[in-house]
């Protein structure tokens, strides 16, 4: 019977002394000549969803933000949101882009990899000719402009451990554009200029516990944009902020600003930021 996954109670390594189940009296761990044995305590839970149970399951961790809906599935087989492979699939609705994308997924407690295809459809974004700096005003598509529509395979590694009381997380994520190599492009997941065929975010953040039970973290992060072909790369500087609501419900909120660009792409065009909702759900087969 299919049910929804939740975070599963873990026994302890210990046994109850023998003869319990059958209604026999066990010794006292006191009583002269006995000793009782000792119980291992229960491994220690890093998330709501840790389990060792693995099966089939469908599962959604999808966002609602400003102004930002992304809805998301994974078919995979493991216990979900912990230990797992399987297909990824999303989309994401902003006021600038369209996007749909399509993922292989293995995930580790401390490792998260996905490798897949994304296609983008910007409402207003023109291919760009190559040159040394772009305003913000130059990304606007005109009428003899040919909208930056482009596909991109994406391999995403994102490793994390626990340190210092918090969490270190880092991300490797090079894309590869099938576009041609004559233009430049603005990368909207990146929200940097990009020159095809090749561009790379990495990321390197750090998360500590603001209460004892950790659902409520704050950190920082930077963002350094690997962009070959251009003058230099991007870096960018920002707070997280993740908030614990529920068990399956949180509040994610961060805003990384450039501190280092070779264009003047104005606040909204060369900054990357989220302020929203992420709700999580699973269910086993």
């Amino acid at each position: 019977m299919a049910r929804v996954a939740h975070a599963e109670t873990t026994e302890p390594a210990g046994k109850a002394p023998a003869g319990i189940a059958t209604g026999e009296t066990a010794p006292a761990a006191d009583a002269p000549g006995t000793s009782a044995a000792p119980v291992a305590p229960a491994p220690k839970k890093y998330s709501y969803w840790q389990s060792e149970r693995h099966t089939y399951f469908v599962s959604s961790a999808s966002d609602v933000g400003v102004i930002y809906v992304r809805p998301h599935v994974t078919l995979g087989w493991g216990a979900p949101f912990w230990n797992f492979f399987g297909i990824d699939a999303y989309s994401v609705v902003t006021n600038s882009f369209v996007a749909g994308a399509v993922a292989f997924r293995a995930n580790l407690p401390f490792l998260d990899v996905q490798m897949g295809v994304r296609h983008t459809y910007p409402y207003n974004r023109r291919l760009l000719p190559k040159q040394e700096r772009f305003e913000a005003s130059d990304l606007s598509l005109g009428e003899a402009d040919e909208r930056s529509t482009y596909n991109v395979i994406e391999l995403e590694i994102t490793p994390l451990a626990p340190l210092f009381g918090g969490a270190v997380f880092a991300e490797l994520h090079p894309m590869w554009f099938d576009t041609s190599t004559d233009v430049l492009l603005y990368e909207e997941i990146m929200r940097a200029v990009i020159e095809p065929p090749f561009a790379m975010r990495t990321r390197l953040g750090y998360v500590r516990g603001l209460d004892a039970a950790g659902k409520w973290k704050f950190g920082g992060m930077v963002e350094y944009m690997v962009t070959p072909g251009r003058p230099r790369n991007v870096t960018r500087l920002g707070p997280i902020f993740i908030g614990g609501l529920t068990d399956t419900l949180e509040v994610l909120a961060t805003a990384t600003v450039p501190v280092d660009s070779p264009d003047n792409l104005g606040f909204y065009e060369g900054s990357y930021g989220f302020l929203g909702l992420r709700g999580r759900f699973a269910h086993r087969f």
